[in-house]
């Protein structure tokens, strides 16, 4: 994209210098310049549209496949769905934390682990920092 810009950039800066073009858009109608305006308003408007991994596989194959690879479960399930229990039982909870005089009197402490199932594994703790085979 930026390649495509530069070029048109050059072309129009050598067509200026040429003289067959004027540097002011005073003698042409503005309606070529708002379809590119609107062309280039299009283009980002569909570049933040989600796709669905269908649609995705079909645009995109190589970005479907980095999705699948890096994205535990996708598409057949939502990302990180797994830490969906543990978020929305926490995000209901109002914790409030102990002193450390407490603490030494024995007071619980919220987010520590009372037993190891209660630990995340550490392959959902680091998820894959490369997507290549």
């Amino acid at each position: 994209m930026e390649l495509t810009a530069f070029a048109l950039a050059a072309l129009w800066m050598a067509r200026v210098s040429l003289g067959f073009m004027p540097l002011t858009l005073q003698d042409r109608g503005i309606r070529p310049l708002m379809l590119a305006v609107f062309a280039l308003v299009a283009l980002v408007a569909f570049q933040l549209l989600p796709l669905p991994p269908s649609v995705l596989k079909v645009i995109a194959p190589a970005s479907y496949q980095a999705y699948r690879t890096g994205l535990p479960g996708w598409p057949e399930h939502e990302a990180y769905s797994w830490l969906a229990d543990r978020q929305t039982l926490r995000a209901k909870t109002i914790y409030a934390l102990p002193t450390a005089s407490e603490v030494q009197k024995g007071a619980g402490v919220p987010f520590t682990p009372t037993s190891r199932e209660d630990e995340l594994s550490p392959e959902q703790l680091v998820q894959k920092l490369s997507v290549a085979p």
